[in-house]
């Protein structure tokens, strides 16, 4: 046997081993060397970034916070049309040039009754309710521009309620006599809803007094005046709750046992190939029974041929079975089956 020894150099300073020179210092991980620094400012000495103002015509935007509605009281005024006061939540000013409605020269004062929320609840108007009145004593009616402030009841309901407030004009007997049919109609008023100041405003004609007789000369309109109401519509500038139309989805059948079955289509996303398998469910309930019929049978060996007997009270009626036999259980319940299948082939 032959021994082979492999004996290394030392390594020594001055050294080079594989391409680096050893210098005879080994790394050691402490102290770690300083590292390089760029001189700054004080960070927490900044000055904090100001906040970006409001664009103008624009609101701030604000976490919504719920509040609790407050309806307004029953009060009463007469209100000057050439000056900017209020009534409650109302306010009249004189209808605007070139208005539909204005066909008289509006009057220079207004009577103005608002109706508490159980007297607006009467009338059928979930809102707000008011009277209006010519009181200047002129005969002539005219148009004028109503105001009605619903801030404090803005929140009232859910649903974007708010936005879908709009003006009426309802007869003046809804303030008096409510209970009546006749009293409790409505007639749309074209109307601007302000979601920012909280105002719904129109143009009102007030009807016109006819001296002979007494008698209002607008159809909508009875008693000695007129009332506006603030009522929800359908619709507004958050979205439409006008009940959508139904449309069939499914067929059902039912049998001559009474079997109910419901069957409605299942639409699957396009397969790679482009065509996919059109799939029905099927939803199937009936109840079955598994009773038999009463019925008779002749008594084995009797002597008296042709005699018939009933099954035993004691036994489940039904058809009689021969002796020793046993006797058939009965059974009753209610079954529903749901199944799923493929209704046509996909296309080659």
């Amino acid at each position: 046997m032959t021994a082979v020894s492999l004996t290394a150099p030392a390594a020594s300073a001055g050294t080079v081993i594989g391409g680096y020179a050893y210098t005879g210092k080994l790394w050691k991980a402490d102290p770690l060397p300083a590292l390089p620094q760029v001189s700054s400012g004080n960070a927490s000495g900044l000055a904090r970034v100001a906040a970006a103002a409001t664009a103008k015509g624009s609101r701030e935007l604000r976490t919504h916070q719920a509040a609790a509605p407050s309806w307004p009281a029953g009060s009463e005024g007469v209100l000057d049309v050439g000056r900017a006061a209020n009534v409650g939540p109302v306010r009249v000013t004189a209808a605007p040039e070139g208005a539909s409605a204005r066909t008289a020269k509006a009057p220079a004062s207004v009577k103005v009754e608002t109706a508490d929320r159980a007297g607006a609840q009467a009338a059928n108007v979930d809102g707000l309710l008011v009277g209006l009145e010519s009181a200047d004593g002129s005969a002539s009616g005219g148009a004028v521009s109503v105001a009605v402030d619903y801030g404090s009841i803005a929140q009232a309901y859910g649903g974007g309620w708010a936005s879908r407030l709009h003006l009426v004009q309802m007869p003046a007997c809804a303030l008096t006599t409510p209970q009546y049919a006749s009293c409790r109609t409505q007639q749309p008023l074209e109307t601007v809803n302000d979601p920012v100041t909280h105002q719904l405003t129109a143009t009102v004609q007030l009807p016109a007094r006819d001296t002979s007789s007494g008698a209002l000369k607008l159809d909508a309109v009875t008693g000695s005046g007129t009332a506006v109401a603030a009522v929800s519509d359908t619709g507004g500038s958050q979205g439409s709750y006008t009940a959508t139309s139904l449309s069939a989805s499914g067929s059902w059948t039912q049998s001559a046992s009474g079997a109910f079955t419901y069957s409605y289509p299942i639409a699957l996303p396009a397969s790679l190939g482009g065509s996919a398998p059109r799939w029905r469910c099927r939803t199937t309930r009936s109840r079955w029974t598994g009773r038999p019929r009463p019925a008779t049978r002749r008594r084995p060996g009797s002597a008296t041929a042709g005699t018939t007997r009933r099954a035993s009270s004691s036994a489940p009626t039904g058809p009689a079975t021969p002796t020793g036999s046993p006797t058939p259980a009965t059974s009753a319940g209610t079954a529903t089956t749901r199944r799923c299948r493929s209704v046509r082939a996909p296309a080659s």
